[in-house]
C-alpha cells in the first residue's frame, strides 16, 4: 500500500498501529519513527529475489511485472493499480483485496431470539418468536441506541452510529421479528443469510429425526462440517434440497465481500449454523471446529477489525430473571447438545 500524505499516515498510524500487538509496549514517538522509517524504505526502494532493488514506480512503469498497488491519495481516496493479472483465481483475489478497509468498524452478530422451534428443539422451519424471543428483540434494539436495562442511557460502541447502521437479516420471521426494533439506516433480506436446510429433516425434532432417519443422524454425527441432508420435497411442492456446512460456506462468500467492503456497521442477525460460518472467518476458526462453535441465543458478538486482525467480544443481554425463568427442559436440551458435539 502507498500512502503518499504523510497527515493520513499518522492519523491510520493512531487510530490502528499505535494499538495494535505489533508496537505494544513502544514509548508513542518512538514508534512513530520507527513507523515512518519503515514507510520511508518501503516508497525509496526493497529487494527481490533477483538481487535488484526498485521501487513503487520502478514496477508501476515496467509492464513486465505482475502486480496490484493500493494507493491512498490526499482525499483519502484508494486507488488501485494492477497489471498482468488473469485468471478467475487472481482476479478473484485481488477484487477482494481492492474491496477490503482496514479502518476499525463494528460488525454485530446475533442469532434470532428464542422461537417457538427452540422450545420443541426442532430444525429449520419458519417458526415465530416466543415471548422471551420477543423480550431479546426489544433489548438488542435498546441497547444500540445505549439504553441499559433500567431505562437509562449508558455508554455504547463508539464505532456504532444508528443513523449509519445497517441491518441485514435472513428472510425468515424469527430474524426480522428480531430486528424489528433496531433503529438503522437500512434494512436488507438476504437469502444467503437463511439458516442450513435439513432437507428430509426440516421441521423435526432431533428425537424424531433419529428415530425416523437413523442412518441421516449417525452420518450427519461422523461428519458434520461434510454431511449434507437428504433432499425432500414438501406437500406443497416446494424442495428442500439439504445443505452440509460446506455448502453455507460457499454461499456466505458474497456476504463476506460485502462485509469487508462496507464502511458502516452491520448487525447480522441470522441463525446459528451460518453464524458459526461467519464468524470462524473473522476469528480465523479452523474449519474442522466451524460445526461445534459455541453460538449462544440471546448474546450480541461484537466484531472489530483491527491491524491485520479482528477481536471477538460476547455481549449477553438476556436479564438473569428471564434466563432463570427458562423452563427445566431447555437447560436438558442444551446439555445433550454440548453432549453429542463433544
Amino acid at each position: 500500500m502507498r500512502v503518499n500524505d504523510k497527515d493520513i499516515r499518522i492519523r491510520r498510524f493512531r487510530n490502528e498501529k499505535l494499538v495494535s500487538i505489533e508496537y505494544m509496549g513502544y514509548d508513542k514517538q518512538h514508534a512513530l519513527q520507527d513507523y515512518e522509517n519503515r514507510i520511508a524504505f518501503q516508497l525509496k526502494k526493497w529487494s527481490l529475489n533477483r538481487g535488484m532493488t526498485v521501487s513503487y514506480d520502478d514496477i508501476e512503469n515496467d509492464e513486465s511485472y505482475v502486480y496490484c498497488i493500493a494507493e491512498i491519495n490526499r482525499d483519502n481516496r484508494k486507488r488501485y493499480i494492477t497489471n498482468y493479472v488473469r485468471g478467475y483465481l487472481p482476479t478473484t483475489i485481488v477484487s477482494f483485496v481492492m474491496n477490503l478497509h482496514p479502518e476499525p468498524k463494528p460488525i454485530y452478530f446475533t442469532r434470532h431470539g428464542q422461537s417457538e422451534y427452540n422450545i420443541e428443539d426442532r430444525i429449520g422451519g419458519d417458526p415465530n418468536l416466543t415471548a422471551f424471543g420477543k423480550q431479546y428483540a426489544a433489548r438488542l434494539g435498546k441497547w444500540l441506541l445505549g439504553v441499559g436495562c433500567d431505562g437509562r442511557y449508558v455508554s455504547t460502541d463508539p464505532y456504532c452510529d444508528v443513523h449509519r447502521l445497517a441491518v441485514w437479516t435472513s428472510c425468515l420471521q424469527r430474524t426480522v421479528q428480531t430486528a424489528q426494533y433496531i433503529e438503522c439506516n437500512s434494512r436488507v433480506k438476504w437469502t444467503a443469510l437463511n439458516e442450513i436446510d435439513a432437507g428430509i429433516c426440516e421441521n423435526l425434532t432431533y428425537q424424531e429425526m433419529g428415530q425416523k432417519y437413523p442412518d441421516v443422524a449417525k452420518q450427519r454425527k461422523k461428519d458434520k462440517l461434510n454431511y449434507r441432508y437428504p433432499e425432500w420435497m414438501m406437500r406443497d411442492r416446494v424442495i428442500c434440497r439439504g445443505e452440509s456446512y460446506m455448502d453455507i460456506i460457499e454461499r456466505l462468500q458474497p456476504v463476506i465481500f460485502e462485509l469487508e467492503r462496507t464502511t458502516k456497521p452491520v448487525i447480522v442477525v441470522s441463525h446459528q449454523a451460518v453464524l458459526r460460518c461467519l464468524i470462524s472467518y473473522f476469528i480465523d476458526l479452523p474449519k474442522d471446529n466451524i460445526p461445534y462453535y459455541s453460538i449462544p441465543l440471546h448474546t450480541l458478538v461484537r466484531i472489530v477489525s483491527r491491524e491485520g486482525s479482528y477481536d471477538e467480544e460476547r455481549i449477553p443481554l438476556m436479564p438473569v430473571s428471564v434466563v432463570e425463568s427458562f423452563p427445566k427442559y431447555l437447560e436438558d436440551l442444551e446439555e445433550r447438545k454440548r453432549r453429542e458435539s463433544i
